[in-house]
């Protein structure tokens, strides 16, 4: 063999196994579709309220309660004392005879929106002055059950 063929031959079968494999690539499209159930909930909800009120007496007796909700984020909601209108920030009560007001302050400008953190919010209770309600003893007591709803 005459060296230039040789030569030739190994150069030849260097290229074939040099040379790199040819692959293929084939591709396809694919969507992710999420369905997210918006909620609230309470992580805490309103404790009980305790006033004290002696008859007649001159200034109102008052008392607060806090809550924690949590709503997902940009949901708006409303707190309200009804289920069915979630404008509701004010009930009335009357207990051994005197009459009260469980209230919450007015949500801020365009309503509550979630965060997706607990928030918290506030019921106040108050007895207005000079009533002199109702017992047949030297003090009673009494409690009323109230429902706080978180409407969204």
């Amino acid at each position: 063999m005459k060296p230039h063929r040789l030569l030739s031959a190994v150069a030849a079968c260097a290229a074939t196994f040099a040379s790199p494999a040819q692959t293929a690539t084939v591709s396809a499209s694919f969507n992710v579709q999420v369905t997210l159930n918006a909620a609230c909930k309470f992580n805490t909800g309103p404790g009980n309220v305790a006033l004290s009120y002696n008859a007649f007496q001159s200034s109102v007796a008052a008392a607060s309660s806090t809550m924690q909700v949590q709503c997902t984020s940009e949901l708006p909601y409303q707190i309200s004392f009804s289920s069915t209108d979630p404008n509701q920030r004010t009930a009335p009560g009357n207990l051994n005879g005197l009459s009260y007001t469980i209230s919450m302050p007015a949500p801020p400008t365009g309503g509550h929106k979630g965060t997706g953190a607990s928030v918290s919010h506030t019921i106040d209770v108050s007895i207005p002055a000079g009533q002199s309600g109702s017992c047949a003893s030297a003090s009673c007591q009494a409690s009323q059950t109230h429902t706080v709803y978180i409407v969204y």
